[in-house]
């Protein structure tokens, strides 16, 4: 059994962090400073109506990479495998591109005169149909020192468009006259990543290293802002309101017409800006990584979007719906009572991989280096582990029955008052770790390994998927009972225990599985990579639309309707089943 390519759509996960949402955003168009579109990962569109920004659904979980429109009822975005969307006023639909190539940048003059650029094809549309504009010419097999990939294109008139990329190990522009394409002189040594004009005497041009170019009519000229800065996106309104990134001190850079300088407000996200957009001079946006919104009134730049934490998110668990708790790197704990979710103050920078309690008065973490900590309810304190290996999975039965297993088999007891070494006999680094009893717990890890405590040996299992060389990770352990236990592998495998023995329940598509949990034998969450989450009715997997492509790490809820996921870039989800 495979889980099948169903889709749920609208994605009945929400965010919860970042806010409104956290996958990356790769551009902004719009309208006007009421009617803006921004576009990225994971089929990500979110629309801002000039008081708020809400998601929009596109259909798709293909990443988009530009958008584009002639007005609020002619907007075009593109994206992976020649993705091509338009949205009415009403709706976006689907068009057809006629190629499979990733579509960077789209630019148009007007509703019937709209160009698309991809690896090597420029694209056109004419109002009624795409054709294919521009390929390359040639006579002989292509070799890797010939091949095109354009990245951006811009343009002032039909007759007067510019795509800039790579040719080879060079970068590239061309231009296009109305009538054909030819490149420009003055090729330079990197690829060209970003192109914005004022006009056709005016424009600029950005490299992968960084470098900021100018045309003016004469032959293309390097400009030096000042030795530490290095460009990452540039647009403006006209020659003398320009916008840039300096990615090397994350701020954002203005020129005048003059010169250029680094401009005030919260700009610290510049390094994550990938693009910009306005409807004049003091109505600027600014988008990017984790979805990033930033926006300039004239003054200065302020932060649209919210989070209180990118960090990598490792594990989830809860009292009850309304006392959650959130651990990962750099030390962080979260907690969320029902409404918001908050920092606490774990005392320690060390990653914590993994949480479990019995009351919101008993919650222990483990982590990096051997750290324990326990939660009183009031405050977070450490708690002597006897041990300095990483420690990766905690569970138990009660608060004086509590077990942790990490690397090299390492498995510790709590008994209430200390911490203990309990023997194995084996050295496999274990991953996580679940039971249904004191003397029923199943511990996962590395070479396919699953050992079962009886409550006074640990054991290893028969697993299809043991290799003491090559053996597939079982990173996640979880069961509704003692004969529905669920394992999920880094080769995308979802094993099943009936009480008797280990299967092989399907294979995923959807990349290396990293955590699994539920609610019941009918209710599982099998997590992944970019976002994927698959869940298993009582009969079959299916794969749901999480919205968010960032690597998912760990799942837990009470519910079918209250499930919580949490992953990277500070990545919280909420499934509430509607």
């Amino acid at each position: 059994m495979t889980p099948t390519n169903a889709t749920v759509y609208p994605p009945k996960w929400h965010w919860q962090n970042p806010l409104p949402q956290g996958n990356y955003l790769s551009d902004i168009w719009g309208s006007s400073s009421s009617d803006v579109y921004a576009v990225g990962g994971a089929g990500t569109i979110m629309y801002y109506d000039g008081h708020v920004w809400s998601a929009m659904a596109s259909g798709t979980s293909r990443d988009f990479e530009d958008i584009w429109g002639s007005s609020s009822s002619d907007i075009f975005a593109v994206g992976a495998d020649g993705m091509i969307l338009h949205y009415d006023g009403i709706s976006w639909s689907a068009m057809d591109s006629g190629i499979t190539d990733c579509l960077f940048s789209i630019w148009g003059s007007s509703k019937s005169d709209v160009f698309a650029i991809g690896c090597e094809s420029i694209l056109h549309f004419d109002g009624t149909s795409w054709s294919i504009l521009w390929k390359p010419v040639r006579d002989e097999v292509v070799t890797s020192t010939d091949m095109y990939s354009l990245y951006d294109i811009w343009g002032s008139s039909p007759s007067d468009v510019y795509a800039a990329g790579r040719h080879g190990n060079s970068g590239v522009i061309l231009y296009y006259d109305g009538n054909n394409w030819t490149a420009m002189h003055g090729e330079t040594g990197t690829a060209i990543t970003r192109i914005w004009g004022s006009s056709p005497l005016d424009f600029y041009a950005v490299t992968t290293g960084g470098s900021l170019l100018h045309y003016n009519g004469n032959p293309w000229i390097s400009i030096s802002i000042a030795d530490d800065i290095s460009v990452g996106t540039i647009w403006g309104t006209s020659s003398t309101h320009i916008f840039a990134t300096n990615t090397e001190e994350g701020t954002i850079l203005h020129y005048d017409g003059t010169s250029w300088s680094p401009m005030s407000g919260e700009t610290g996200a510049g390094a994550s800006v990938g693009a910009f957009w306005g409807s004049s001079s003091s109505d600027v946006f600014a988008v990017g990584a984790v979805g990033a919104i930033l926006h300039f009134d004239g003054a200065s730049w302020k932060t649209v979007s919210s989070g209180f934490t990118t960090t990598a998110l490792f594990d989830v668990w809860g009292n009850s719906s309304s006392d959650v708790f959130a651990v990962g790197t750099e030390g962080c704990i979260l907690h969320y009572d029902g409404k918001s979710w908050n920092l606490m103050n774990s005392g320690t920078d060390r990653l914590i991989s993994s949480i479990w309690g019995t009351s919101s008065s008993d919650v222990f973490a483990v982590g990096a280096e051997g750290i324990i900590l326990h939660h009183n309810g009031k405050v977070w304190s450490v708690m002597n582990s006897g041990t300095d290996l990483n420690l990766n999975g905690i569970w138990g039965s009660s608060s004086s029955d509590i077990f942790v297993i990490g690397s090299k088999s390492r498995i510790l007891h709590f008994d209430g008052t200390t911490w203990n070494l309990m023997y194995t006999g084996y050295t496999t680094g274990l991953l996580d770790i679940w039971g249904s009893a004191s003397s029923d717990i199943f511990a996962s890890g590395a070479d396919g390994t699953i050992l079962h405590y009886d409550g006074t040996t640990w054991t290893r299992m028969v697993t299809p998927v043991y290799d003491s060389i090559k053996g597939d990770p079982i990173n996640g352990i979880w069961g509704s009972s003692s004969s529905d236990v669920f394992g999920v592998t880094t080769r995308g495998e979802i094993l099943h225990y009936d009480g008797n023995t280990w299967s092989v329940m399907c294979r995923s598509s959807s990349g290396p599985l990293k955590d699994i949990g539920g609610s019941s034998s009918s209710d599982v969450y099998a997590i992944a990579m970019e976002g994927a989450i698959l869940h298993y009715d009582g009969t079959s997997w299916n794969t749901m639309n999480s919205g968010s492509g960032n690597t998912l790490r760990a799942v837990w809820g009470t519910s079918s309707s209250d499930v919580f996921v949490v992953g990277n870039e500070g990545t919280v989800l909420h499934y509430d089943g509607k």
